[in-house]
């Protein structure tokens, strides 16, 4: 105990005016947000034309065929719900998103 009030409560969530409260929803409040500043609609047409050059003059560096390792699956194997309801909890509390609408 360091003094610190304790508040085991997950905190809620606004999005769009919503407030979110549920962890459920909170998922997928956070897998939106990821895949809207993941997704490649963000890239410039320029930056598009660009890669599309690449990769088609250039496909065999995108090849995966890297070989199959005990890492590899480690890291490509899917997760549970519960595993990223998990890490929303660990979230730190009372911090905003920043550039990227992501907070750290």
């Amino acid at each position: 105990m360091n003094g610190t009030k304790s508040n085991p409560t997950s905190t809620s969530l606004v999005d769009n005016g919503n407030v979110v409260e549920f962890d459920k929803d909170k998922t997928e409040v956070f897998a939106r947000a990821f895949a809207n500043v993941s997704g490649s609609r963000n890239y410039t047409v320029e930056f598009q034309r660009l890669k599309n050059d690449i990769e088609q003059k250039h496909a065999c560096m995108f090849a995966n065929d890297a070989p199959v390792t005990e890492m590899s699956e480690h890291l490509n194997k899917e997760f549970a719900q519960l595993e990223l309801n998990l890490a929303i909890q660990q979230l730190k509390k009372n911090s905003v998103p920043g550039e990227d609408q992501i907070t750290d």
